[in-house]
């Protein structure tokens, strides 16, 4: 349809509303309460607009003296955000509407009479809508002179969101999320008038397995999280797109970090796998990554560990596998990246190496919105590579063959078996235990030589959901020795790239010497040699029919789905 937005128009299919039109074709609205995976409230009235549709005629539109349709103008402004756009309509923003611009500036005034003066200590400065709206739509001043109105402050709301019940602007983005997304009706908006606020229903928690999405949709910084309030600002923390590797939907992230530690990971929209949430477990699945690392090649014995350089580790890995093929097992992972599963299956065959195991770590059931019971996000890249592999031996014939003295070798990548089923007595069987491992696990404390593994937010490499969907991941934290893939693919903050080397941020801290698992397997008998995880994207892809033309690149921002037939689950 044609739509005439401030004097210029444009053409938008579908029927949207006013405010998704200029969304569309680049002109800003401002909003508060209005959100696409939302109910529309139209309570907050910043989306105000002027708008008129061409008086109609017997014969069509009617026309004035210079032949242009007569518009019928509403009488007073309308919110956009609920009014349907139409063939013809125009509409004038703030930017061609002396009327819009005064009508927006009062909406800011009356929200910020009893708004606390919050901001160099709120959570939510720097990433504001009010603070940002303020900045350009609202008044320079404040006529208010009288005591403010005083409400709850620092409410725990449940046990991950803190509220502040002054900050809140009534929006009701938290309620209808809980109600309509969550199905979780677990908050309500209490008290008339400029005392009202949001709360929690008497004896109820909000503690449904997505409240923290509430935080997201906050546009100011009444609801924060528990576990972030007053760690960083937000302009100190590099951001980096990234994806959730806490169950096999692999919702889209970005991950926050500062002095190289994640501090918070927050849902990216993608319509075709998370749309704009993602749950709270996956939320704060981050404290592995940050702690208890395996940091430089180990080797363990009579439980006291010695550090070795890479290359004699290397050389230890090569003897061992060289010495002793057919009596190893390689325990794949679907935790790792599609790159470093690849890697490793090509090197061990390479070696002689013909039995690969992997373990199904699942829990629950699905429920109706994200969460899946699969609790890893790499199952379906481990089914497209079984082939190459050879059928994999399930967590009971593998603890056969151990038990028989059939496998004496046991290569671990990226995974933890003796957290899940191998005992001290299938231990004591085997010769040799040689980890591929993130922290000090239940099996890195038992084996003969730890390597320390990159976690997802150190290195790149490609994920694929249940759905199909081939994702990419980016690194976010520096390890000790960064390839130049890394180098050039780490997110970076605002004082990452402006530090001088006297700053004290520009000091590296809490960098783990770990390597991509593809990177320290490159070579290890001559070939295969892995040049980056692209190019071992690029390889798999020539083996692998339903990877074929399958490159980062091609995944982009969102990902793209592949042809994986059986493979694929609803």
């Amino acid at each position: 349809m044609k739509i005439i937005i401030d004097q210029v128009e444009h053409q938008v299919e579908g029927k949207p509303t006013i405010l998704e039109a200029a969304a569309r074709v680049g002109v800003e609205i401002p909003h508060f309460c209005y959100h696409p995976g939302l109910s529309i409230s139209g309570n907050c009235r910043m989306c105000l607009v002027e708008a008129g549709t061409p008086k109609m005629g017997p014969n069509g539109p009617e026309l004035d003296a210079d032949g242009k349709p007569v518009i019928m103008w509403m009488p007073k402004p309308i919110t956009s955000c609920s009014t349907p756009a139409s063939e013809g309509m125009v509409v004038r923003t703030h930017k061609t509407s002396k009327v819009i611009e005064d009508a927006q500036k009062g909406v800011l005034e009356f929200i910020l009479i009893n708004h606390p003066l919050d901001c160099p200590i709120c959570d939510q400065a720097g990433e504001c809508p009010l603070q940002e709206n303020t900045f350009k739509y609202g008044p320079e001043g404040s006529r208010f002179e009288f005591e403010k109105n005083h409400k709850p402050k620092r409410v725990e709301l449940g046990p991950n969101v803190v509220f502040d019940a002054e900050r809140c602007i009534n929006c009701t983005r938290c309620v209808r999320f809980c109600d309509e997304v969550a199905k979780a009706p677990q908050l309500t908006v209490i008290e008339r008038g400029d005392h009202n606020y949001i709360a929690t229903f008497p004896g109820k928690e909000l503690d449904n397995p997505y409240s923290m999405n509430v935080i997201d949709i906050c546009p100011v910084g009444a609801l924060t999280s528990k576990h972030f309030r007053f760690k960083a600002r937000v302009w100190e923390m590099s951001e980096t797109d990234s994806v959730c590797t806490g169950c096999a939907r692999g919702c889209n992230t970005k991950t926050w970090v500062k002095n190289n530690e994640i501090l918070r990971v927050t849902p990216r929209e993608n319509p075709q796998v998370n749309q704009w949430w993602m749950c709270d477990e996956g939320r704060l699945n981050i404290k592995w990554m940050n702690e208890n690392r395996v940091s430089g090649p180990h080797r363990v014995a009579s439980g006291s560990r010695t550090s070795l350089t890479w290359e004699d580790a290397r050389t230890s890995l090569s003897a061992a596998i060289s010495a002793n093929a057919a009596k190893t097992a390689v325990v794949v992972s679907p935790y790792a990246t599609l790159e470093d599963s690849f890697a490793a299956i090509q090197t061990f065959r390479q070696a002689g190496v013909t039995r690969f195991a992997r373990y199904r770590h699942e829990k629950g059931s699905d429920d109706h919105l994200l969460i899946r019971a699969d609790k890893t996000p790499n199952q379906t890249a481990l089914d497209l590579l079984e082939p190459l592999a050879g059928t994999y031996l399930s967590p009971a014939q593998l603890a056969s063959a151990i038990e028989s003295g059939d496998i004496a070798t046991l290569v671990v990548i990226e995974e933890n078996p003796f957290a899940n089923g191998l005992t001290a007595a299938h231990r004591s069987k085997l010769s040799q235990v040689i980890s591929f491992s993130y922290n000090w696990d239940e099996t890195a404390s038992v084996a003969d030589l730890v390597f320390p593994a990159a976690v997802v937010a150190e290195t790149s490499g490609t994920f694929i959901n249940a759905q199909g969907i081939a994702q990419r991941v980016k690194p976010s934290k520096t390890v000790t020795h960064q390839n130049r893939t890394l180098m050039r693919e780490t997110g970076l903050s605002r004082w990452d790239k402006h530090a001088w080397k006297h700053d004290k941020w520009a000091k590296p801290v809490n960098v783990v010497d770990a390597k991509p698992t593809w990177e320290i397997l490159s070579g290890l008998n001559g070939e295969p040699v892995f040049q980056s995880p692209d190019a071992i994207l690029k390889m798999a892809s020539g083996l692998i029919p339903s990877l074929k033309g399958l490159s980062h690149g091609t995944m982009g921002t969102t990902g793209v789905k592949i042809q994986t037939g059986e493979v694929i689950k609803s």
